[in-house]
């Protein structure tokens, strides 16, 4: 059996590299990496990592692997300035035989130095995972995740007319929606290690009417091995449709007690450094993550959740 489920995911990954290269543009808006801490810490090497409610965004196939409900919530100062303001909530459950399901809302928002708003990034999501191979050891899991995508402009500061001595009101700068679709697919073997293919817009959704903008069609291929207890080394390499070069992203997390976990990661295009913490209370789990840039200041990103 685990040799079947190695080849029949080998198959699916071929597949969605085919699909991949065939596909089209570019990178743009709804483009944001690691929405939550535990992705930064170990350099956004998620898509074979994680299995908590947050696999909405890394891999739905991953979902399967929930046992009890979830919530969590996260913040993320992207370049520790103020006038960015990145929000995520999640949550996901349990339902046995149909697998795992969750479901969030991730809000990013730009505002001007007076406080008005000039942008604002809207995704509601919607996933599954489901298994559709398995014996004592291995696995092997299918998913799907819906994002319904809006992008707000906000309305302009308004003009100063000189002739009346007055402001013209702020014209509104328009808005667009679109639904992506994203689908998944991991490989559990003999326990230690995990396999992962993800395919990101697999739609191919765009925004705007006349001058639009097709989002960013990505194939993510992960891999995590456990060397020893409590040690986790992930990898994954991203490519992007169009010319845009592939990213290369590698983490370790070191659990060293119950309630203490560690983590570091690295990344490419651009070349990034990050690391964090997990610690449990009882229920409770508080994050934190941190990540450079060669450009922008450091990044902090602080994630609270219970685990029922």
């Amino acid at each position: 059996m685990t040799d079947r489920i190695s080849r029949t995911a080998v198959a699916l990954v071929i597949v969605a590299t085919v699909a991949t290269v065939a596909a089209g543009p570019a990178r743009a808006a709804f483009d944001l990496e690691g929405p939550t801490p535990r992705a930064i810490a170990v350099g956004d090497a998620a898509s074979a990592l994680i299995t908590d409610a947050s696999a909405l965004y890394y891999n739905p196939a991953a979902l399967v692997e929930l046992a009890t409900p979830q919530v969590a919530f996260s913040h993320n100062r992207i370049g520790n300035f103020d006038f960015l303001s990145h929000n995520l909530a999640y949550g996901g459950i349990s339902t046995g035989r149909f697998g795992g399901l969750a479901a969030g809302v991730r809000v990013f928002s730009t505002e001007s130095g007076a406080g008005d708003n000039l942008s604002t990034e809207l995704t509601v999501s919607v996933g599954q995972g489901i298994t559709v191979l398995e014996d004592v050891h291995s696995s092997l899991a299918i998913g799907w995740t819906a994002h319904f995508h809006q992008l707000d402009f906000g309305t302009s500061a308004g003009t100063y007319v000189p002739a009346t001595e007055s402001y013209v009101g702020g014209i509104d700068l328009g808005s667009g929606a679109t639904i992506g679709v994203d689908v998944g697919v991991r490989a559990l073997l003999e326990s230690r290690t995990a396999l992962s293919a993800v395919l990101r817009n697999v739609n191919r959704p765009s925004l705007g009417d006349t001058d639009s903008v097709q989002l960013l069609e990505e194939l993510v291929l992960g891999a995590t091995y456990e060397p020893y207890p409590d040690v986790i080394t992930t990898g994954e390499v991203e490519v992007a449709s169009g010319e845009e070069p592939a990213r290369l992203r590698a983490g370790v997390e070191y659990r060293i007690a119950d309630p203490l976990t560690l983590r570091v990661g690295v990344g490419s295009e651009p070349a990034r450094f990050s690391g964090g913490a997990r610690i449990g209370f009882g229920h409770f789990v508080l994050d934190y993550a941190f990540g450079d840039h060669p450009i922008l200041p450091a990044s902090h990103f602080i994630g609270v959740g219970v685990e029922f």
